[in-house]
């Protein structure tokens, strides 16, 4: 078997009911010189048997097994093993469009590009019913089409709102080249992989094209609010931090400094929306802990974040005002940045 173009990247953890859907839209692919790499990880339910089936009927399927890692674990495990000139994500819950490797690879190669983003949709699947989103996932102008850009500049430009690392086509050279890879285990390894990426990376470009359907539903890792998300999140924000190390533009500096401030920020909502004030309390302290009330407070650049340092700041005893704030103030990032949580 020859050398494969794209190499797709697929982490699953108990898909059994969404996997079906997920590999056939890739496996029918216009772009035929591909590999599928799908990541067990640890699923406890038929995931494996589905993978089995597929392994042997397409000889571009590869499957690992590993014990539970988590997402980024995952991922990083089809990264190291994966042989394309190309690499891109799906997530086993998610479908392709059938073009769409085609044409994020033809623009990677065609624009020589580190990064393409690709557009995609997103519904809503509750168990009961499937509501069908009528919007793209972000929202690019014409005038943005095949315009040869940084990462930092889309950052800008899109206000972080192409965070998921599943609507872009990576040049294989540019992840191996820069040691790109995601957190390994818990909640946000996503984030890191992110910035990381566009941090270094100096040529992107954008193509309209609806390529992905992603699936929102409420017990996803991606929409979950709980104790381990946040912690998680909490945890790693020093490693997001430690990336502007990367940066010698002062601009560029500034600007993904603001995204990381409107994300503790986002983090703080969430904390302030649980209901156990024993975890409320807990959450708190490790936002102290891990710098994220001294960032914002230090790099409040706009009247969003000076609102939020000032709530932040507040003693214990003014919680029950947190509380209230929080249940309303997420409207205020609507437009700043669009976090994976």
């Amino acid at each position: 078997m020859g050398k494969k173009l794209v190499s797709i990247i697929i982490p699953a953890y108990n898909a059994e009911k969404y996997l079906n859907e997920c590999i056939d839209s890739v496996l029918r692919q216009t772009m035929k010189d591909i590999e599928v790499i799908i990541v067990n990880d640890g699923s406890g339910d038929n995931t494996s048997e589905i993978l089995k089936h597929y392994e042997s009927l397409d000889p571009r399927v590869k499957v690992i097994n590993q014990v539970n890692q988590g997402q980024g674990t995952a991922r990083n495990s089809g990264l190291n093993i994966a042989g394309g000139d190309a690499i891109m994500f799906l997530d086993s819950d998610d479908y392709y469009t059938e073009e769409v490797v085609e044409t994020a690879y033809s623009a990677l190669k065609n624009n020589h590009c580190e990064i393409v983003i690709f557009n995609g949709s997103t519904f809503w699947d509750d168990d009961v019913a499937i509501t069908l989103g009528k919007e793209k996932y972000f929202s690019l102008g014409s005038e943005d089409v095949n315009v040869i850009r940084t990462g930092v500049d889309f950052l800008k430009l899109t206000k972080g709102r192409i965070q998921s690392p599943c609507l872009k086509i990576y040049s294989r050279e540019f992840i191996d080249k820069h040691k790109i890879r995601f957190l390994d285990g818990g909640f946000g390894e996503d984030t890191y992989f992110f910035y990381y990426a566009f941090i270094l990376a100096e040529r992107v470009c954008y193509v309209d094209y609806i390529g992905y359907s992603r699936r929102y539903r409420t017990d996803s890792t991606m929409t979950s609010t709980g104790v381990l998300n946040i912690e998680s999140r909490i945890k790693h924000f020093p490693l997001l931090i430690s990336l502007l190390d990367k940066l010698d533009n002062g601009e560029y500096r500034s600007l993904v400094m603001k995204q990381y401030v409107y994300y503790a920020c986002l983090l703080w909502i969430m904390i302030h929306n649980r209901c156990n004030v024993t975890e409320r309390c807990e959450l708190r302290s490790m936002c102290n802990e891990y710098g994220l009330v001294r960032i914002v407070s230090e790099n409040r650049s706009d009247i969003v974040t000076c609102f939020f340092s000032v709530f932040m700041l507040l003693p214990n005893f003014a919680e029950a005002v947190n509380i209230v704030i929080a249940k309303t103030a997420r409207r205020l990032l609507r437009g700043k940045t669009r976090f994976a949580i």
